[in-house]
């Protein structure tokens, strides 16, 4: 959680900020954390929570950032999910593209994330490409199978 340089000039490197690292430490006193600080901290929570293998402290995270997922978050929310190894929230991004977003393109942010992360944009595009190619396969043989019938 820190990093220190040995020396005359003892520096400490925090990766979160002093509330954040409060919440982490209450955490495993608790086994929960103030709704305020996850929601304010949600980032940094989920960052060290993948690092030191806090799967609990994880699992938070990643519900409180799904509920929280809506079109303008939708290419911000994989990032996050890509950065810090969450399948979870990166499945629930690319579900919910799938059903609530017409085109991953138009979506707010889609120029900039594509220069700063473009891998994480194609896995994205890809997820969602895959979901409604099963989705519509589905449908298609729901409908055979329902045609017939009649």
């Amino acid at each position: 959680m820190f990093s220190e340089r040995m020396g005359e000039s003892d520096s400490l490197k925090m990766e979160i900020g002093y509330p954040a690292l409060d919440a982490f430490v209450l955490f495993f006193y608790r086994g929960n954390v103030n709704h305020h600080t996850l929601r304010t901290h949600l980032v940094e929570l989920l960052q060290v929570a993948d690092k030191y293998g806090v799967t609990s402290l994880k699992s938070l995270c990643e519900q409180e950032i799904l509920n929280s997922l809506n079109p303008s978050k939708v290419l911000v929310t994989y990032v996050v999910g890509w950065r810090h190894n969450s399948d979870v929230v990166k499945e629930g991004v690319i579900a919910y593209a799938a059903t609530q977003v017409d085109d991953v393109s138009g979506l707010e942010g889609y120029d900039t994330f594509s220069k700063n992360c473009p891998e994480a944009v194609m896995e994205l595009y890809e997820g969602v490409v895959k979901r409604l190619k099963r989705k519509s396969q589905g449908g298609e043989a729901l409908l055979a199978i329902t045609g017939n019938l009649s």
